[in-house]
Protein backbone atom coordinates (compact mmCIF):
# COMPACT_ATOMS: atom_id res chain seq x y z
CA UNK A 1 0.00 0.00 0.00
CA UNK A 2 2.83 2.54 0.69
CA UNK A 3 4.16 1.85 -2.59
CA UNK A 4 7.07 0.87 -1.50
CA UNK A 5 9.74 -1.72 0.67
CA UNK A 6 12.78 -1.26 2.60
CA UNK A 7 15.28 -3.80 2.97
CA UNK A 8 18.21 -3.67 5.28
CA UNK A 9 21.79 -6.29 4.63
CA UNK A 10 23.87 -6.33 7.36
CA UNK A 11 27.60 -7.73 6.33
CA UNK A 12 29.06 -9.54 9.76
CA UNK A 13 32.88 -10.26 9.34
CA UNK A 14 33.88 -13.70 10.40
CA UNK A 15 37.09 -12.53 12.56
CA UNK A 16 36.45 -11.40 16.05
CA UNK A 17 39.06 -8.79 16.04
CA UNK A 18 37.61 -5.08 17.50
CA UNK A 19 38.51 -3.51 13.93
CA UNK A 20 36.21 -5.61 11.99
CA UNK A 21 32.22 -4.44 12.80
CA UNK A 22 29.59 -5.25 11.17
CA UNK A 23 28.20 -3.58 8.25
CA UNK A 24 24.66 -2.83 7.42
CA UNK A 25 23.34 -0.80 4.24
CA UNK A 26 19.28 -0.25 3.34
CA UNK A 27 18.16 -0.65 0.14
CA UNK A 28 14.26 0.44 -0.91
CA UNK A 29 12.26 -1.50 -3.79
CA UNK A 30 9.25 0.87 -5.55
CA UNK A 31 6.71 -1.55 -6.27
CA UNK A 32 4.92 -0.54 -9.54
CA UNK A 33 1.50 -1.45 -8.40
CA UNK A 34 -0.89 -2.70 -11.44
CA UNK A 35 -3.08 -0.08 -12.85
CA UNK A 36 -6.51 0.07 -14.31
CA UNK A 37 -7.70 2.43 -17.07
CA UNK A 38 -11.67 2.90 -17.16
CA UNK A 39 -13.34 4.80 -19.59
CA UNK A 40 -16.52 4.24 -18.44
CA UNK A 41 -20.00 3.50 -19.76
CA UNK A 42 -21.45 3.95 -23.28
CA UNK A 43 -22.52 7.61 -24.23
CA UNK A 44 -25.01 9.00 -26.83
CA UNK A 45 -24.41 12.39 -28.51
CA UNK A 46 -26.25 14.46 -31.16
CA UNK A 47 -24.78 14.77 -34.13
CA UNK A 48 -25.42 18.16 -34.67
CA UNK A 49 -22.88 18.53 -31.46
CA UNK A 50 -19.98 16.61 -33.51
CA UNK A 51 -17.16 15.85 -31.02
CA UNK A 52 -17.43 14.10 -28.02
CA UNK A 53 -14.48 15.56 -25.16
CA UNK A 54 -13.13 12.73 -23.48
CA UNK A 55 -12.87 14.05 -19.80
CA UNK A 56 -13.79 11.37 -17.43
CA UNK A 57 -11.13 8.81 -17.90
CA UNK A 58 -9.20 7.54 -15.10
CA UNK A 59 -6.21 5.62 -14.00
CA UNK A 60 -6.28 4.23 -10.92
CA UNK A 61 -4.27 1.39 -9.18
CA UNK A 62 -5.58 -1.95 -7.00
CA UNK A 63 -5.36 -0.04 -3.82
CA UNK A 64 -8.58 -0.77 -1.32
CA UNK A 65 -9.78 2.17 -1.87
CA UNK A 66 -7.87 2.61 -5.53
CA UNK A 67 -5.97 5.86 -5.52
CA UNK A 68 -6.32 7.70 -8.58
CA UNK A 69 -3.35 8.22 -10.62
CA UNK A 70 -2.54 10.93 -13.08
CA UNK A 71 0.18 9.81 -15.31
CA UNK A 72 2.32 12.56 -17.62
CA UNK A 73 3.54 10.88 -20.10
CA UNK A 74 2.67 7.12 -21.29
CA UNK A 75 -1.00 7.38 -22.49
CA UNK A 76 -2.07 7.15 -26.20
CA UNK A 77 -5.62 7.12 -27.99
CA UNK A 78 -6.74 5.62 -31.64
CA UNK A 79 -9.85 4.20 -32.97
CA UNK A 80 -10.11 0.84 -31.57
CA UNK A 81 -11.08 -0.10 -34.97
CA UNK A 82 -8.23 0.25 -37.20
CA UNK A 83 -5.78 2.38 -34.99
CA UNK A 84 -5.99 5.14 -36.36
CA UNK A 85 -5.93 8.48 -34.44
CA UNK A 86 -7.62 10.48 -36.82
CA UNK A 87 -10.43 12.75 -35.02
CA UNK A 88 -8.41 13.35 -31.56
CA UNK A 89 -7.01 16.84 -31.43
CA UNK A 90 -4.01 15.39 -29.08
CA UNK A 91 -3.37 11.62 -29.20
CA UNK A 92 -1.25 11.66 -26.25
CA UNK A 93 -3.32 13.43 -23.87
CA UNK A 94 -5.49 12.56 -20.69
CA UNK A 95 -8.46 14.23 -21.99
CA UNK A 96 -8.56 15.05 -25.44
CA UNK A 97 -11.42 16.09 -27.55
CA UNK A 98 -12.64 13.47 -30.54
CA UNK A 99 -14.38 14.99 -33.30
CA UNK A 100 -16.74 12.64 -35.49
CA UNK A 101 -15.96 12.50 -39.22
CA UNK A 102 -19.03 12.00 -42.06
CA UNK A 103 -18.09 7.86 -42.01
CA UNK A 104 -18.40 7.92 -37.98
CA UNK A 105 -21.79 9.85 -38.20
CA UNK A 106 -22.81 7.56 -41.14
CA UNK A 107 -22.29 4.36 -39.02
CA UNK A 108 -23.90 5.44 -36.08
CA UNK A 109 -20.89 5.11 -33.38
CA UNK A 110 -17.35 5.13 -33.27
CA UNK A 111 -15.19 2.95 -30.53
CA UNK A 112 -11.99 4.86 -29.00
CA UNK A 113 -9.33 3.30 -27.55
CA UNK A 114 -7.17 4.45 -24.51
CA UNK A 115 -3.90 2.52 -24.13
CA UNK A 116 -1.52 3.85 -20.90
CA UNK A 117 2.13 2.37 -20.73
CA UNK A 118 3.94 3.22 -17.59
CA UNK A 119 7.59 1.96 -19.02
CA UNK A 120 7.77 -0.52 -16.28
CA UNK A 121 5.30 -3.17 -15.53
CA UNK A 122 2.07 -1.91 -17.17
CA UNK A 123 0.30 -1.83 -20.52
CA UNK A 124 -3.11 -1.44 -20.05
CA UNK A 125 -6.31 0.05 -22.13
CA UNK A 126 -9.75 0.23 -22.30
CA UNK A 127 -12.45 0.89 -25.08
CA UNK A 128 -15.29 3.82 -25.34
CA UNK A 129 -18.69 3.61 -26.99
CA UNK A 130 -19.89 6.83 -28.89
CA UNK A 131 -23.29 6.46 -30.32
CA UNK A 132 -24.14 9.00 -32.52
CA UNK A 133 -27.61 10.29 -32.52
CA UNK A 134 -28.73 11.36 -35.71
CA UNK A 135 -30.69 14.50 -36.85
CA UNK A 136 -34.17 13.61 -38.08
CA UNK A 137 -34.08 13.65 -41.86
CA UNK A 138 -36.51 12.12 -44.33
CA UNK A 139 -35.74 11.63 -48.82
CA UNK A 140 -39.04 10.22 -50.15
CA UNK A 141 -37.44 10.78 -53.68
CA UNK A 142 -39.31 11.00 -56.61
CA UNK A 143 -43.06 10.01 -57.01
CA UNK A 144 -44.38 6.36 -56.69
CA UNK A 145 -46.20 4.42 -59.20
CA UNK A 146 -47.96 0.91 -58.19
CA UNK A 147 -49.66 -0.81 -60.73
CA UNK A 148 -53.79 -2.15 -59.12
CA UNK A 149 -53.05 -5.67 -58.06
CA UNK A 150 -49.87 -5.10 -57.03
CA UNK A 151 -48.12 -4.65 -53.41
CA UNK A 152 -44.05 -3.36 -53.00
CA UNK A 153 -41.79 -2.40 -49.55
CA UNK A 154 -40.82 0.79 -49.55
CA UNK A 155 -37.45 0.53 -49.28
CA UNK A 156 -35.57 3.04 -51.18
CA UNK A 157 -36.02 6.01 -48.72
CA UNK A 158 -33.51 7.72 -46.81
CA UNK A 159 -35.17 8.09 -43.43
CA UNK A 160 -33.02 8.63 -39.97
CA UNK A 161 -32.85 8.23 -37.33
CA UNK A 162 -34.45 5.18 -37.11
CA UNK A 163 -35.70 3.93 -33.45
CA UNK A 164 -38.16 2.98 -31.49
CA UNK A 165 -41.74 4.67 -32.42
CA UNK A 166 -40.02 7.64 -33.66
CA UNK A 167 -41.66 6.86 -37.21
CA UNK A 168 -45.06 7.28 -37.92
CA UNK A 169 -46.07 6.93 -42.11
CA UNK A 170 -50.19 8.35 -42.97
CA UNK A 171 -51.78 7.61 -46.71
CA UNK A 172 -53.88 9.78 -47.52
CA UNK A 173 -56.27 9.89 -50.19
CA UNK A 174 -57.22 12.22 -53.25
CA UNK A 175 -61.09 12.97 -53.84
CA UNK A 176 -62.23 9.36 -55.38
CA UNK A 177 -59.40 7.74 -54.43
CA UNK A 178 -59.98 3.99 -53.40
CA UNK A 179 -58.33 0.53 -52.52
CA UNK A 180 -54.45 1.59 -52.03
CA UNK A 181 -53.65 0.75 -47.85
CA UNK A 182 -50.74 1.15 -45.86
CA UNK A 183 -49.03 -1.33 -43.72
CA UNK A 184 -46.02 -0.91 -41.73
CA UNK A 185 -47.26 2.76 -40.02
CA UNK A 186 -44.34 2.80 -37.99
CA UNK A 187 -41.84 0.82 -39.94
CA UNK A 188 -38.94 2.63 -41.91
CA UNK A 189 -39.88 0.21 -45.12
CA UNK A 190 -43.47 0.23 -44.81
CA UNK A 191 -45.66 -1.59 -47.85
CA UNK A 192 -48.36 -0.20 -49.99
CA UNK A 193 -50.93 -2.67 -51.27
CA UNK A 194 -53.06 -2.13 -54.20
CA UNK A 195 -56.50 -4.33 -54.48
CA UNK A 196 -57.21 -4.66 -58.02
CA UNK A 197 -60.27 -2.26 -58.01
CA UNK A 198 -57.43 0.75 -56.74
CA UNK A 199 -57.73 4.01 -58.38
CA UNK A 200 -56.54 7.18 -58.38
CA UNK A 201 -53.89 9.68 -56.88
CA UNK A 202 -52.60 9.64 -52.80
CA UNK A 203 -49.83 11.65 -50.51
CA UNK A 204 -47.43 9.82 -48.39
CA UNK A 205 -46.67 11.32 -45.19
CA UNK A 206 -43.55 9.78 -42.99
CA UNK A 207 -43.37 12.08 -39.40
CA UNK A 208 -40.37 11.66 -37.98
CA UNK A 209 -39.54 12.41 -34.07
CA UNK A 210 -36.14 13.43 -32.43
CA UNK A 211 -34.57 10.83 -30.27
CA UNK A 212 -32.97 12.21 -27.32
CA UNK A 213 -33.85 15.85 -28.00
CA UNK A 214 -31.45 15.25 -30.82
CA UNK A 215 -33.29 17.87 -33.83
CA UNK A 216 -36.76 18.40 -34.63
CA UNK A 217 -39.36 17.00 -35.59
CA UNK A 218 -39.47 16.30 -39.99
CA UNK A 219 -42.35 15.89 -41.84
CA UNK A 220 -42.01 14.74 -45.49
CA UNK A 221 -44.64 13.51 -48.60
CA UNK A 222 -44.44 12.11 -51.69
CA UNK A 223 -47.34 11.59 -54.34
CA UNK A 224 -48.52 8.16 -54.98
CA UNK A 225 -50.31 7.86 -58.26
CA UNK A 226 -52.21 4.10 -59.25
CA UNK A 227 -51.23 3.14 -62.34
CA UNK A 228 -54.37 1.03 -63.91
CA UNK A 229 -54.70 -1.94 -66.45
CA UNK A 230 -55.18 -0.94 -69.93
CA UNK A 231 -58.80 -0.92 -70.63
CA UNK A 232 -60.59 -1.73 -74.53
CA UNK A 233 -63.40 -1.31 -76.05
CA UNK A 234 -63.94 -1.55 -80.05
CA UNK A 235 -67.67 -1.58 -81.86
CA UNK A 236 -68.84 -0.39 -85.03
CA UNK A 237 -71.13 3.02 -85.21
CA UNK A 238 -74.01 1.47 -86.94
CA UNK A 239 -72.86 -2.38 -87.36
CA UNK A 240 -76.55 -2.81 -89.00
CA UNK A 241 -75.78 -0.94 -91.92
CA UNK A 242 -71.91 -0.85 -92.72
CA UNK A 243 -69.85 -2.68 -94.80
CA UNK A 244 -66.42 -1.98 -96.87
CA UNK A 245 -67.57 -2.37 -100.52
CA UNK A 246 -64.85 -4.54 -102.80
CA UNK A 247 -61.98 -2.04 -103.76
CA UNK A 248 -62.60 0.63 -100.85
CA UNK A 249 -60.45 0.67 -98.04
CA UNK A 250 -61.51 0.96 -94.01
CA UNK A 251 -60.64 4.14 -93.19
CA UNK A 252 -60.74 3.99 -89.67
CA UNK A 253 -62.93 7.01 -89.57
CA UNK A 254 -64.31 7.94 -86.04
CA UNK A 255 -68.14 7.88 -87.95
CA UNK A 256 -67.57 4.35 -88.74
CA UNK A 257 -65.38 2.77 -85.51
CA UNK A 258 -65.23 3.60 -81.97
CA UNK A 259 -62.09 3.04 -80.15
CA UNK A 260 -61.86 3.53 -76.97
CA UNK A 261 -58.52 3.04 -74.63
CA UNK A 262 -57.46 3.86 -70.87
CA UNK A 263 -54.05 3.63 -69.48
CA UNK A 264 -51.90 2.37 -72.58
CA UNK A 265 -48.80 3.43 -73.69
CA UNK A 266 -49.02 1.82 -76.93
CA UNK A 267 -50.74 0.29 -79.20
CA UNK A 268 -50.55 -2.34 -81.96
CA UNK A 269 -53.03 -3.01 -84.75
CA UNK A 270 -53.46 -6.40 -86.59
CA UNK A 271 -55.12 -8.46 -88.96
CA UNK A 272 -56.17 -12.20 -89.03
CA UNK A 273 -56.48 -11.78 -92.90
CA UNK A 274 -54.00 -11.38 -95.73
CA UNK A 275 -54.21 -6.86 -96.17
CA UNK A 276 -52.32 -4.59 -94.61
CA UNK A 277 -52.24 -0.91 -92.74
CA UNK A 278 -51.48 2.12 -93.92
CA UNK A 279 -49.14 1.14 -96.67
CA UNK A 280 -48.69 -2.16 -98.78
CA UNK A 281 -46.70 -4.80 -96.57
CA UNK A 282 -47.17 -3.43 -93.44
CA UNK A 283 -49.31 -6.42 -91.58
CA UNK A 284 -49.69 -4.14 -88.79
CA UNK A 285 -49.71 -0.41 -87.30
CA UNK A 286 -48.11 1.02 -84.04
CA UNK A 287 -51.31 3.64 -84.56
CA UNK A 288 -54.34 4.15 -82.01
CA UNK A 289 -56.33 4.98 -85.10
CA UNK A 290 -54.88 3.94 -88.38
CA UNK A 291 -55.01 5.20 -91.14
CA UNK A 292 -56.53 2.71 -93.55
CA UNK A 293 -56.71 -0.63 -93.80
CA UNK A 294 -56.74 -2.34 -96.95
CA UNK A 295 -58.51 -5.54 -97.37
CA UNK A 296 -56.47 -8.65 -98.93
CA UNK A 297 -57.69 -11.25 -101.47
CA UNK A 298 -58.79 -14.03 -98.95
CA UNK A 299 -60.38 -10.89 -96.68
CA UNK A 300 -62.89 -10.48 -99.92
CA UNK A 301 -63.37 -14.28 -100.21
CA UNK A 302 -64.72 -14.56 -97.17
CA UNK A 303 -66.34 -11.25 -96.83
CA UNK A 304 -65.26 -10.02 -93.84
CA UNK A 305 -61.94 -9.88 -91.92
CA UNK A 306 -61.31 -9.68 -88.06
CA UNK A 307 -59.03 -6.99 -86.73
CA UNK A 308 -56.96 -7.11 -83.47
CA UNK A 309 -55.95 -4.26 -81.12
CA UNK A 310 -53.16 -5.02 -78.22
CA UNK A 311 -52.42 -2.52 -76.12
CA UNK A 312 -49.64 -1.82 -74.38
CA UNK A 313 -49.28 -1.25 -70.27
CA UNK A 314 -48.11 1.77 -68.49
CA UNK A 315 -44.70 1.43 -66.61
CA UNK A 316 -45.41 -1.33 -63.88
CA UNK A 317 -47.81 -3.06 -64.54
CA UNK A 318 -47.23 -6.72 -66.33
CA UNK A 319 -47.47 -7.47 -69.62
CA UNK A 320 -50.62 -9.19 -70.38
CA UNK A 321 -53.37 -9.60 -72.89
CA UNK A 322 -54.76 -6.80 -73.03
CA UNK A 323 -56.43 -6.68 -76.63
CA UNK A 324 -59.94 -7.32 -78.85
CA UNK A 325 -60.78 -8.05 -81.53
CA UNK A 326 -63.43 -6.69 -84.32
CA UNK A 327 -64.78 -7.79 -87.09
CA UNK A 328 -65.44 -5.88 -90.65
CA UNK A 329 -67.77 -6.80 -93.12
CA UNK A 330 -66.77 -7.13 -96.65
CA UNK A 331 -69.20 -6.55 -99.76
CA UNK A 332 -68.02 -8.03 -103.10
CA UNK A 333 -68.73 -6.37 -106.29
CA UNK A 334 -71.45 -7.73 -108.19
CA UNK A 335 -70.73 -10.31 -110.59
CA UNK A 336 -72.58 -11.35 -113.90
CA UNK A 337 -71.83 -14.73 -115.55
CA UNK A 338 -73.35 -15.49 -119.09
CA UNK A 339 -72.91 -16.14 -123.10
CA UNK A 340 -72.07 -13.28 -124.85
CA UNK A 341 -74.73 -13.45 -127.16
CA UNK A 342 -77.97 -15.69 -127.13
CA UNK A 343 -79.53 -17.17 -130.32
CA UNK A 344 -83.73 -16.68 -130.36
CA UNK A 345 -85.64 -18.90 -133.12
CA UNK A 346 -87.89 -16.66 -134.87
CA UNK A 347 -91.38 -18.78 -134.84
Amino acid sequence: DNGFVNLKITVTPNSSSACELPKSEVITFNVNKTKIVELGDPVDVCESQGYFDLVNSTITDTNDPPNPYTPTSGVSWERADNGSTDGFDSSTSLTPRFTFSQSDIDNGQVIVKMIYEDGSCNTISDTKIINIIRTPFADLGVPIDICVGDQTVLNNFTIRPVGAGNITWELLADSGATGLSLFGDNSPTPTLNAEDTATGSYELKVTIDPLDGCGDQVVETVDVNVIEKPTIDLSLVDPDNFEVCQGNDFTFSIDDINILTEHAVGYTWSSFGDGFFDQPGNLTSNLERPNYYSPGPNDIASGSVELKLTLTPQNLCPAGDYFQTITIPISRNPVIQGPNEIDICVS
